[in-house]
């Protein structure tokens, strides 16, 4: 989906317009041909109704305005479930990993699952340890020990860009974080004169920044992806990374109908954003709440 030529890295899948579980809609772009070791074969699903058109997806929405979700009120508590299911909360996590290398042995992130790799403020390959500090990463060269110095930091000051998380993959390191982009609004007629909504609104971002780190004295990015929605969580599978942000649609936007479909962009293929039309949206019928969660993945070395 994201370009003619790079559709084995992304191609676009499902997205909803309903309440998933504790989740409020779902938007999908699933990772293609990226071998991630597991051949098992997989269970038939049921696909989920397309919403189809924007008429639709007006009709679905005025379904939600005539609920009793207070929008507004309700995004801050449903933000933290989804959080929470995504995480796949439970009592404890699986022992500390190590792997052997020349380095010698070092901890890894603890995980829940065998083979899926979960982000984390520090990562390290035994010989370099990687940290998200404030507003920049710090690189250190941690052998030998009595040696230890920093090598390199990558600061992020001046730019509408909060890291959050690090993943670690060969010669990449994948920087997870936040930022926003400003959309207009439309204002209906008899709003022109109002002060308010205002001319344009912020919209939360989710954006990962891919840097190729072979050379430490000269690191490089890549690649730039960004979802629109507030970082929920992510998973790396080998080379495969897995995204999951969360966009709200507010109770205005629905009484004025002014929403738009959401957006992605990808630097492999240009700097503007594409927008994800209603032939890509699927929805849960029986719960219907004004919000997307958006899911993506994207190959690091590709």
């Amino acid at each position: 989906m994201f370009s003619s030529n790079k559709k084995s890295a992304w191609i676009a899948c499902a997205a909803t317009a309903a309440m998933l579980i504790l989740f409020v809609s779902n938007l999908a772009i699933g990772l293609a041909n990226v071998d991630t070791g597991n051949t098992a074969k997989k269970k038939a699903v049921t696909p989920l109704p397309l919403v189809g058109s924007m008429e639709n997806l007006k009709k679905l929405l005025s379904q939600a305005e005539g609920s009793n979700y207070a929008v507004d009120e309700m995004a801050p508590m449903l933000m933290k479930q989804a959080a929470g299911n995504l995480e796949v909360r439970e009592s404890a996590k699986s022992a500390s990993t190590a792997s052997n290398d020349s380095a010698g042995s070092y901890s890894q992130t603890n995980v829940q699952v065998q083979g899926v790799d979960e982000a984390d403020i520090v990562k390290t390959d035994g010989e370099y340890i990687y940290q998200v500090n404030k507003q920049q990463i710090i690189i250190v060269k941690a052998r030998p020990a009595d040696e230890m110095k920093v090598i390199s930091r990558m600061s992020f000051e001046d730019q509408d860009f909060s890291p959050t998380e690090l993943y670690l993959d060969s010669k990449y390191l994948v920087v997870v974080g936040r930022s926003s982009l400003l959309q207009p609004n439309t204002l209906p007629e008899n709003s022109k004169k109002l002060s308010y909504p205002p001319a344009y609104r912020q919209q939360s971002t989710c954006r990962v920044l891919v840097y190729d780190i072979t050379n430490k004295a000269e690191i490089k990015k890549t690649r730039e992806i960004e979802l629109e929605g507030n970082y929920l969580s992510s998973r790396k599978i080998g080379s495969a990374v897995y995204l999951v942000s969360n966009r709200f649609i507010s109770y205005y936007s629905i009484q004025n109908q002014d929403f738009t479909l959401p957006a992605y962009r990808d630097s492999a293929i240009g700097t503007a954003y594409n927008t994800i039309d209603c032939n890509s949206i699927s929805y849960f019928p029986d719960d219907i709440y004004p919000a997307l969660i958006i899911t993506a993945g994207f190959d690091v070395a590709k």
